[in-house]
């Protein structure tokens, strides 16, 4: 048995008007004991005599002369508990007197009580009596007698059963204690059994790990102690210290409940033989969860891994780096070697419109771009007249990152994780050689535009060249009227001519542009 030396307690009970079960702090002590007034106590009054009352407890008691007269209280003992002793302490008034004889011609005789004094119990019951008479035995005619309190000694008598269980080893080095003994016999059967101390003590070379007498741990032992005592159904510590995959450690369970001797019980042994269980992120993410020490044989613990890593969606943990077999945490076991488990990523994908920016053509239906990899090809350039094609980007107007070439191929790994993106044609105006004739002649004075971009005029013109004698320089025209360049003033102004860049035709067809000088013979 794990211990059943009874244990002798004192226990203060205050007994309370109209209650018969006696009403006390100690919760033990209502286990083991109730105190019940017998209250149908209703002696006669003989004529011309005095009349008294037994205080404190809901029952009446008369008597008559110097007649002590009885009331009865019952001591019973409960759930295994052995009574000692009991105290009553009262007070008295007008003479009364307690006694545990009923004559009241030897209430004097040593039979009053004094309050406080411990009386021996026989059995389970003390019958008390109250009287009026004096330490001579003369009748005072009256008394009251009030019991005020009343304390028990007891025995407990509490045994308990065999040694707690050891749970087995479980992640990183920790062990519990799955069942604690409980009582056989005391004051609630089935109940855990009070503790002193419990705990584990553990070693790595001695393979029955105990405890000295005084509650250290034995040389080459570590004692890890319950931080608070009681009546507690289990109980998990970590094993400090560093645990060397493929060495053995040596575990115990430890336990003294309050009603023992004082030596120690203990669980059998059990035998950790730590295995490493390793996470390997597997090229994503940066927080990979803690190694676990797991007893060979045991199950690692799901380590629930929830980092979010951009681009890439977790699939669990799996045996290879290449991921083809898993881990079921709730079944594979660790054996053997150490083990290191591979997470397993998806990577995500994009659904990717084309916004073709003003040209024609080009992709019209969407593509599925996966993170990490290159852009699905074939797709469809655009075209845009003037303008050159340079690939589609994810900025409006074809501005920010690029992600195709001008020809369709991937010009970068997918880098998005949204669900739907859009990417933007980028257009580049052609750019056309431009020409300044004069009388046939090309004319570079005051070095003039020689191109311009589709969409745009020239920004800058050449000088104003001199006109043949008798005639004036009218402007330039895109109109070729001619190797000489005159014309007659009625004639020019069908030319659109212009004199300054600003004025200068806008580029809207491809090709290389001439500008022609303009001479008239023209009066003002």
């Amino acid at each position: 048995m794990w211990g059943s030396s009874p244990a002798s307690t004192t226990m203060q009970s205050v007994v309370t008007a109209n209650s018969y079960e006696v009403s006390v702090d100690n919760t033990i002590g209502t286990k083991c004991l109730s105190i019940d007034l017998d209250d149908n106590i209703n002696i006669s009054i003989n004529s011309g005599g005095n009349n008294g009352t037994f205080w404190g407890t809901g029952a009446s008691i008369n008597w008559r002369g110097y007649q002590a007269q009885s009331g009865t209280y019952t001591l019973t003992a409960k759930n295994g508990c052995t009574l000692s002793s009991v105290t009553f302490t009262f007070s008295i008034s007008n003479g009364g007197t307690l006694n545990t004889n009923s004559n009241g011609n030897n209430i004097a005789a040593g039979y009053r009580l004094v309050s406080g004094t411990a009386l021996s119990l026989s059995g389970t019951s003390k019958t008390l009596y109250v009287g009026n008479t004096n330490s001579t035995g003369s009748n005072l005619g009256k008394g009251q007698v009030r019991i005020t309190a009343i304390s028990v000694s007891y025995s407990a008598g509490v045994s308990c059963s065999t040694n707690p269980t050891a749970g087995s080893a479980s992640l990183n080095g920790s062990i519990s204690l799955s069942s604690f003994p409980v009582q056989t016999t005391g004051w609630t059967v089935g109940e855990n059994c009070a503790w002193t101390d419990f705990g584990f003590v553990w070693s790595s070379t001695v393979s029955t790990p105990t405890l000295e007498a005084g509650g250290t741990a034995s040389s080459g032992c570590t004692k890890i102690q319950k931080a608070n005592s009681g009546t507690s159904t289990s109980a998990t510590h970590s094993i400090t210290g560093s645990f060397s995959t493929g060495n053995s450690y040596y575990v115990r369970g430890y336990g003294k409940n309050g009603y023992a001797s004082g030596s120690y019980q203990y669980t059998s042994v059990l035998t950790i033989t730590p295995r490493s269980v390793t996470f390997d992120l597997n090229g994503h993410g940066s927080s990979a969860p803690s190694t676990q020490y797991i007893n060979n044989g045991d199950k690692a613990t799901d380590p629930s891994y929830s980092e979010s890593v951009t681009g890439w969606t977790f699939g669990g943990w799996y045996k290879e780096a290449g991921c083809s077999n898993a881990w079921t945490f709730g079944t594979d076991v660790v054996s053997g070697d150490n083990k290191t488990l591979y997470a397993k990523w998806t990577a995500k994908t994009t659904t990717v419109s084309f916004n073709q920016n003003s040209g024609t053509g080009g992709q019209t239906s969407g593509k599925t771009a996966t993170y990490g990899s290159a852009m699905p090809t074939p797709i469809t350039c655009p075209t845009r007249t003037g303008y050159t094609f340079g690939g589609y980007y994810d900025g409006t107007g074809g501005t920010g990152t690029q992600y195709y070439t001008n020809t369709g191929a991937s010009a970068r790994n997918w880098d998005k994780d949204a669900a739907t993106a859009t990417l933007y044609a980028k257009w580049t105006a052609k750019s056309f050689t431009v020409t300044w004739m004069v009388n046939g002649v090309a004319y570079t004075t005051g070095d003039p535009s020689n191109s311009v971009d589709f969409g745009s005029h020239v920004s800058k013109l050449p000088t104003a060249p001199t006109p043949p004698c008798g005639d004036k320089f009218m402007g330039w025209t895109t109109t070729n009227i001619g190797a000489v360049g005159l014309t007659d003033a009625d004639d020019i102004s069908d030319l659109n001519l212009f004199t300054t860049a600003g004025d200068a035709p806008v580029i809207n067809a491809e090709g290389a542009v001439t500008y022609y000088a303009v001479f008239a013979d023209y009066d003002d």
